[in-house]
Formats: structure tokens, C-alpha cells, sequence
């Protein structure tokens, strides 16, 4: 028994030993691990921080903390997995259950055996033993469920430690897979690369293969060309010889863009010489269509021919072969622009056909030219439109058959056209160069510019022009014979016309006619106007001349026919002339005329009225050339040109000195210095060319103001010459101022009776009349200053002399009654 004691006391002490170890380390682990904590809070505390996070780091925790808090579960734990387990744990509970319980003691409380005590705990070294056992079991039950999770933990290391080999092998088996890939797509690709390369080369093969048949075919073609030429069956205005021309062409261009080839000269040359053989058929066919067409029209026109049948000889019997014809030309006209070779036999062609319409037509157009100049042998405005018309027929008939043989217009139809019309011109021309009338070469101006030129020919364009120019032509000629008509008559009527008595019979004429027209009723004066005709102003009335190229102004309408009839003759030839001319001729060519012409009529109207001064008065002669001035402005100023005119002249006026002066130096004059007279007539000899301006208009206005002043100052002579004759003798006062004043109140009644009759324009009369009256004012007032400064209050009382007031109501009453 003491050695049992002994063993268990000693067991005691070494368990108890034992247990107060583990509670040491229990202890000390704590310890432990709380000194770690403590270190671990320190990482991040906000006195002592060892480790500081960053912002983005403790974000990154939190969403870790976030995500880790529903952990899933491993992938090789299954649900099926989880329930056996679970079923086992189950099933392990239940048998530790059903172990029977050791037999309790009576003595020992239920608690106690609850905790594994079996027997009664007797001494201490029991007591320390249990309770070192129950600790144990403590420590197991509690840690149980860690060991359990250390147990799975283990096993989830063993499971992903096999699978990270397993991966590490997939990734080496992966490495190894990505190693001979790359072998195999080197590999590949330079089998590509290499397959390319001959898949390139064999097609740049073919490529120079094919260049280079392409470049033989050429050269291929010369045989086959010059093969289908040959046939006795090839016809030029079939498909196969426009096919056998382009590929001509085709082959040309190559070998000319490509000399440097191998006998590209010779091939060259052989296949011109293949298209010229091919050009010689179609210039061939042409020509023999033309002339064959030539020959039988020209075997039907011997015979006389019906004028319906005329166009249907001449014109469509010639077109019978024109579709075929036209068919070739086209094919040459395409290529005339590239080639001189198509070019040459287009114009050959052509001309051909000019030619055959020269001879077809030519004898039918003079004929019927010949025709119209006898049917209107006394009419030339007739003949000249009436050719004019059958001209515009052919050159439209010429012109629509043209086209049906060529496709392009060229220079031989209006050349060809232009050879028609000639020969209207040409049997025109001797007519017009004839024609001395005024009125007939006017009325062809008239024809030739509106009639043909601009309402005819130039709307239409191309197709008239040839015989538009035949026409200008004609016109300038027609221009030209009436401009030097014009200069003849004015030379020739207007200059030296030499007037008849009854042309100067004024102012008797116009006593007459005003006598006449004071006896007749209003009814009686549109009679004598409707019935009233002038030779000389009916042909072309004043008032419907109309410029060329100038709109259209109408002249002031005459009064009444007994106004121009009673004009002067040289202005009315004058004015007509004029009108005449201004719708003809250009405006430089009739502001030149119409300065000559008026300067002329103003010259004969000083002459007219000087001879009625010699024959009757200067107040007729005055009068007369006034109202005629008054005239001639007032019929030119419509007219819209500029009346001066620009002369130019030689002034040898410093010549005359420089020869002076060699004369009176002589040998003097011949020194080697600058007096040297010989050298300065070198020098200064020269002409100097002066310049200088001529206004008709302006040359009427100063004579109609010179003859206006002449007539003034006549006038007042007339009324105060006595007085003027006292103011010179200053005697017999009293008679003269009496004198004076019978004589305006005598004369002043006639005098304004003459201007009634001369002028007819109560305007005119009072603009005339109104110097005069101031003159006589005047003139008394001198003569009122000079009484009352030379003579006294009683001798001026019984002088009289009129007051101004006495003498403006004497003219005033005068002029009254005679209203």
C-alpha cells in the first residue's frame, strides 16, 4: 500500500506538474497574443501609427471586410459532401448516446459525474488529478471546434496544393503547347510568304505575258488588215470597214507611242500605207457618187424645166445618195482633228462637193438673176429684193443640203454660199452704181439694213452669213453712191441754185397765203392740208427719217403744208437731203455731211436775202433769213448726232518766216553756228498740223443771232431816226419829237405785220420784238435827259417830249389792235 501510495503520490506530483505547465502556457500564450494585439494595434493607431494605410488602401479593406463576411464555399466541397458529413457527425453523437453510463455512485452527485468523476474524490492529490482531467476535457470541448476547422483548413491546403501543381503542370504543358505553336505558325508563314512570293511571280508572268501579246497583237494585225482591204467584196460603207479604220487607227497610235520597238518604223509605214489605200476607196466613192450625181442632174436641166419642178431637179435628186455618202464622211470627220491624212481627204471631199454645186447651180442662179433684172428693169428697189428673196431660197436650200452630206460645218459651204451670192452681187453692183435718185438709194439702204441684215440674216445665224457679207458689201456700195449723190446735190442744188423770182417774191407770198387763210373756214384748211402735195417733201417725209443703228426719233410735225411750201427751196432740199441721210449712212459719216450741208444752206439763205434786200427791204430780207434759220435749227434739233465736226489742216504759217530769214541773211545765214538759217528751215520747216472744230449747230445759232441783232438794230433805226439825227444836230426839237412819234405809231403797225407773216409764232414775234421796243425806250429816255438838262422848265412844256410810260403804252397799244 506505501509503495501504491507512494507511486500515486508521486504521479500526483508530476501531474499536478503537468497541469500547472499547460496552465503556465495557457498563460503565457495569452500573454503572447495579447502583446502581439497590442504591436497590432499600434500599426494603425492614430497616436503611433507603425504601418499608415492610404485613403484608396483602407477603402480596399472595407470592401475586402465587405466581401468576405458571405465566403463561398470551395469548389471540390459539394453539397452532397456537406450532407454526409453532417450525417456522420449525427450518427457519432448518437452512439457516443447510446454508450451505457458507468454505474453512478450513490454518494456521488450527478454533477460530478457529468464532469468524469467516477469515484468519490478522497484526498488532494484526487482532486487535482480530476480536476486536471476535467480541464483537459474543458480545453478539448472548447477547442474542438477550431480543431475541426484547422482539420478542414488542412485539408483545403492539401486540396489547393494539388491543384496548384496541377495547375503549374497545365501551365508547363501550356508553355510546351505555346513553344511548338510558335514553331509551327513560323513554319507556316514562311510556307505562306513563300507562296506568295510564286503566286506574285506567276502572275507578273502572266502579266508581261499578256503585254506582251496585247503589244504583238498589233503587230499581228498588219496580215489580217491587209487581207479583209483586198476583198473585191469590201465595201466602204459597211460595219467591217468602220472596224477595219479604227483598228488602222489603234495600230497608228501604238506605234507611235512606242518607236523604240523592234521594227516599229516598218510597221509604221505599212500600215499607212494600208490606211492610205483604205483613205483612196472612200475618196474614190465620194467622188464618184458626186460627179455621177453631177452628170445625170446636169443631162436633165438641158431640157427647160417647169419652176414647180425646179427644187426636185436640183435638189433632191442630188440628195438621192446622201444617206450612204454621209455614212463615210462621218467617219472621216471623226478623225479629221487627229490625223493630217483624214483631214487631207475631208477637204478633198469637200471641195469636190463645191465643185459639183458650182457646176449644177451656177448657170440656173445667174439665169434666174438675169429673169428679175428684166421682169423689174425700171424698178431697182423690186430688183434688188426681189433677188435678194431667191438668194435667201438657194443659200437656205444650200445650206439644209449640206448637212445631209456632212455632219460638221467647215469654210467650203460658206465659201461655196459666199460664190453664189456673188453673183447677185455681181449683177447688182453695175445697177447700183447707176442709181443717181436720192429717194431710191435711200429706200435700198432701208432694204438691204432692216428687210435683210437684221430681220433676216443675222437671226439666222451660220447658216446666212456668207450672204450677209455679199450683202454689207452691197450695202457700202449703196452707202457709198448715195453719199456722193449727197455731196453732188448738195453742191449742185443747195450751193448753186440760182432762185427764180417767185422764190424771192417775199414778202408778197406770204401776204397771199395769210389773205387766204383769213378767208377760210376751218373746214376750207383741212381740204387745202389733206390735198396740198409738195414734189419735193412727199417722198420721204420729214418726219419718219430713222438712223441706222440709232433708235428710232421722230422730226417735229409741219403745221400745215402751206408753212414748208412756202420755205425757201435750198432748205427744204436741205432738210430732206438731211432726212434722207440719217437713216442710211453711219453717224460719223452724216454729222460730216450735214455740217457741209448746212453750212451751205445758210450761205445760199445770205445770198437769197441780200438779193430781197436789193429788191425790196432789209426788213424783208431780215425777216426772211430769220424765219428760215428758225427753220433750219428747229428741224435738225431731233436729230441725235453730234453737229461738229473735227477739221484738220496744215499751218505752214512759221515757214514763211524761217524763208524770210534765209532771204535777208543769204550768205550770212550758212555759218557753222546756231544762227545757222539753212539748219533751222531743216528744224522748223516742218508743217505744223492744227486741229480744229466745226459746229453746225453752233454756226446756226451765231447767224440767227447776228441776223436777229442786224434785224434790231434796223428796226430802232427805223422808229427813232430822227430822233437820233436831232441828238446829232440838237435843233428843231419840238418837230423831231413829233416826227419820231407819228412815225412808231405810223410803222410800228407794219412792222409787226411783216413779222406775223415771216415768223407765224406769237412767241417768236414778242422774244423779236422786245429788244426793239426796249431800244425805243431808250432812246427817248436819252433824248428826255438831254432836254432837261439843256433847256427849261417852260421850253420842255412846250417840246412834249413823251414819257416812257407815254411811249410803252403807244407800243403797247399798237400791238394790242393789231391782235
Amino acid at each position: 500500500q506505501n509503495k501504491a501510495t507512494d507511486a500515486k503520490s508521486a504521479k500526483t506530483p508530476a501531474k499536478s506538474a503537468k497541469v500547472n505547465m499547460a496552465a503556465l502556457s495557457s498563460v503565457r500564450s495569452k500573454q503572447g497574443n495579447k502583446s502581439q494585439m497590442d504591436q497590432l494595434s499600434l500599426w494603425n493607431s492614430k497616436n503611433e501609427c507603425i504601418a499608415p494605410l492610404s485613403e484608396s488602401q483602407i477603402d480596399s479593406i472595407h470592401q475586402l471586410a465587405l466581401l468576405s463576411r458571405h465566403l463561398p464555399m470551395p469548389s471540390d466541397v459539394t453539397q452532397t459532401t456537406m450532407k454526409a458529413e453532417i450525417k456522420d457527425e449525427k450518427d457519432q453523437a448518437k452512439s457516443i448516446s447510446s454508450i451505457p453510463a458507468s454505474p453512478r455512485s450513490p454518494n456521488m452527485p450527478e454533477s460530478f459525474e457529468n464532469h468524469g468523476m467516477k469515484q468519490p474524490v478522497e484526498t488532494a492529490q484526487q482532486f487535482f488529478s480530476w480536476f486536471a482531467d476535467v480541464e483537459l476535457q474543458m480545453e478539448s470541448e472548447q477547442e474542438q471546434e477550431y480543431r475541426a476547422y484547422s482539420d478542414q483548413l488542412d485539408q483545403y491546403y492539401q486540396l489547393c496544393t494539388s491543384i496548384e501543381e496541377q495547375i503549374d503542370n497545365a501551365l508547363y504543358h501550356l508553355e510546351e503547347l505555346k513553344d511548338q505553336h510558335v514553331t509551327v505558325s513560323t513554319k507556316a508563314n514562311t510556307l505562306h510568304a513563300a507562296c506568295e512570293k510564286l503566286l506574285a511571280e506567276q502572275t507578273k508572268l502572266m502579266t508581261v505575258a499578256e503585254s506582251i501579246n496585247n503589244k504583238l497583237s498589233y503587230f499581228n494585225e498588219l496580215e489580217k488588215l491587209s487581207r479583209k482591204l483586198s476583198l473585191p467584196t469590201l465595201s466602204v460603207t459597211s460595219e467591217a470597214f468602220a472596224n477595219i479604220l479604227a483598228r488602222l487607227d489603234e495600230c497608228l497610235s501604238f506605234l507611235q507611242l512606242n518607236p523604240s520597238y523592234k521594227e516599229s518604223q516598218i510597221y509604221t509605214l505599212r500600215f499607212r500605207q494600208c490606211l492610205l489605200r483604205s483613205l483612196n476607196m472612200i475618196k474614190h466613192y465620194v467622188v464618184s457618187r458626186f460627179k455621177n450625181t453631177t452628170q445625170i442632174i446636169l443631162k436633165q436641166t438641158n431640157r427647160v424645166i417647169p419652176p414647180e419642178r425646179v427644187f426636185t431637179e436640183y435638189y433632191n435628186n442630188f440628195r438621192t445618195s446622201s444617206a450612204k455618202v454621209k455614212v463615210v464622211t462621218e467617219l472621216v470627220e471623226q478623225r479629221a482633228n487627229k490625223s493630217k491624212e483624214y483631214f487631207a481627204l475631208l477637204q478633198d471631199c469637200r471641195q469636190c462637193y463645191t465643185t459639183q454645186r458650182i457646176a449644177i447651180m451656177t448657170g440656173y442662179i445667174q439665169r434666174w438673176i438675169q429673169t428679175i433684172l428684166q421682169e423689174h428693169l425700171r424698178d431697182h428697189c423690186a430688183q434688188v429684193r426681189a433677188g435678194c428673196k431667191f438668194m435667201l431660197h438657194v443659200c437656205h436650200d444650200e445650206y439644209e443640203l449640206y448637212f445631209n452630206f456632212y455632219g460638221m460645218g467647215s469654210d467650203e459651204i460658206s465659201q461655196l454660199l459666199e460664190y453664189f451670192s456673188n453673183c447677185l452681187y455681181t449683177s447688182l453692183r453695175p445697177v447700183i452704181i447707176k442709181i443717181n435718185h436720192l429717194e431710191t438709194l435711200a429706200e435700198l439702204c432701208s432694204i438691204l439694213k432692216t428687210e435683210l441684215l437684221e430681220d433676216q440674216i443675222i437671226p439666222k445665224g451660220d447658216e446666212l452669213a456668207a450672204f450677209g457679207l455679199i450683202v454689207s458689201n452691197m450695202l457700202e456700195d449703196v452707202q457709198e453712191r448715195l453719199v456722193y449723190r449727197a455731196q453732188a446735190y448738195i453742191q449742185n442744188d443747195i450751193d448753186r441754185y440760182n432762185p427764180a423770182p417767185g422764190d424771192l417774191a417775199y414778202p408778197d407770198k406770204l401776204q397771199m397765203i395769210h389773205d387766204m387763210e383769213q378767208k377760210q373756214t376751218p373746214e376750207d384748211k383741212e381740204g387745202l392740208d389733206d390735198s396740198f402735195t409738195d414734189p419735193e417733201m412727199t417722198s420721204i417725209p420729214l418726219g419718219s427719217s430713222t438712223p441706222m443703228n440709232r433708235p428710232m426719233q421722230p422730226l417735229p410735225v409741219v403745221p400745215t403744208a402751206d408753212s414748208y411750201a412756202m420755205w425757201y427751196p435750198t432748205v427744204r432740199r436741205t432738210l430732206l437731203c438731211l432726212s434722207k441721210l440719217y437713216r442710211c449712212v453711219d453717224k460719223y459719216i452724216f454729222e460730216g455731211l450735214s455740217q457741209e450741208a448746212i453750212s451751205v444752206c445758210i450761205r445760199s439763205l445770205i445770198k437769197a436775202s441780200q438779193m430781197i434786200i436789193s429788191k425790196k427791204s432789209k426788213t424783208d430780207g431780215y425777216l426772211f433769213i430769220i424765219k428760215h434759220i428758225l427753220i433750219l435749227r428747229e428741224q435738225i434739233a431731233p436729230f441725235e448726232v453730234e453737229f461738229a465736226v473735227k477739221e484738220t489742216s496744215l499751218d505752214f504759217s512759221h515757214i514763211k518766216d524761217v524763208a524770210y530769214d534765209l532771204y535777208l541773211k543769204g550768205r550770212k545765214g550758212l555759218t557753222l553756228d546756231s544762227n545757222n538759217t539753212v539748219l533751222k528751215l531743216l528744224l522748223d520747216g516742218i508743217p505744223h498740223v492744227t486741229e480744229s472744230y466745226v459746229d453746225s449747230k453752233e454756226n446756226v445759232n451765231k447767224n440767227l443771232k447776228e441776223y436777229c441783232q442786224l434785224f434790231i438794230n434796223h428796226v430802232t433805226d427805223l422808229f427813232v431816226a430822227p430822233i437820233k439825227a436831232f441828238m446829232d444836230r440838237v435843233k428843231k426839237v419840238r418837230e423831231v419829237i413829233n416826227e419820231t412819234y407819228t412815225g412808231i405809231k405810223r410803222k410800228v403797225t407794219g412792222i409787226l405785220m411783216s413779222m406775223s407773216i415771216y415768223l407765224s409764232n406769237k412767241d417768236t414775234e414778242y422774244i423779236l420784238f422786245k429788244p426793239i421796243k426796249a431800244n425805243v425806250l431808250q432812246t427817248f429816255k436819252k433824248a428826255s435827259e438831254l432836254i432837261s438838262s439843256n433847256y427849261s422848265d417852260e421850253d420842255q412844256q412846250i417840246i412834249g417830249c413823251p414819257s416812257q410810260d407815254q411811249v410803252t403804252m403807244l407800243l403797247a397799244t399798237t400791238k394790242v389792235a393789231e391782235d
